[in-house]
This record gives structure tokens, C-alpha cells and sequence, in this order.
């Protein structure tokens, strides 16, 4: 024999695939959370988009609905319109939402 022992070798060979094999599968990790943390910051801008653009509709919708109000006399009995409900319902979410929102940066 030359004195290396071919099985001492073998599982240098094997260990150092292995490192190798380890730092690849590291490296990939780390670009596919790259590619998520990007589509989740996408998805958060369209959603401050989207939830922008329905406070100031029920906003709008609240301050017609506000203006149209003609008799603010109610009959004891009379059930209020449902309508009406979502209105006031828009009016409170839109409030909180402006009251909650992060400040723009």
C-alpha cells in the first residue's frame, strides 16, 4: 500500500461532497426567501392599495349617504334601513381604519 488508506479517502471524498452539496442547498434557500419577501412586500403594497382605495369609497359613500339624510326624525317603531346600517358601518370603518393605518413613510 502507499500508506493512505483508501476507505479513510473515500469518506474524506464523501464528507466534502456532502459540504459542498449542504452550501448549494443554503445558497438556494436563501434566493427562493428572497423571491418570497418579494412577493409578500407586492402583495402588501397592492393590498395598502386596495384597502386605500375602499376607505376613501366608504368614506365617499358615507358623506352622500350623510347629505341625502332629509328627516333625521325617526318613528319609534320604524326599523332603520339597512342601507342606512352600511352606511354608518362604512363611516365606522373607515374611521378606524384611518385611526389604526401605519403612517405613510
Amino acid at each position: 500500500m502507499s500508506g493512505k488508506d483508501p476507505l479513510v479517502n473515500s469518506l474524506q471524498s464523501r464528507r466534502q461532497l456532502l459540504i459542498e452539496e449542504s452550501e448549494l442547498q443554503r445558497v438556494e434557500l436563501v434566493r427562493s426567501w428572497l423571491t418570497m419577501a418579494e412577493g409578500a412586500h407586492a402583495l402588501a403594497g397592492r393590498a395598502r392599495t386596495i384597502g386605500s382605495i375602499g376607505v376613501a369609497a366608504a368614506t365617499v359613500v358615507a358623506g352622500v349617504a350623510a347629505f341625502q339624510r332629509r328627516n333625521p326624525v325617526v318613528a319609534i317603531n320604524k326599523k332603520p334601513s339597512w342601507v342606512g346600517s352600511i352606511f354608518n358601518g362604512a363611516q365606522l370603518a373607515s374611521a378606524v381604519w384611518l385611526a389604526l393605518r401605519r403612517p405613510p413613510r
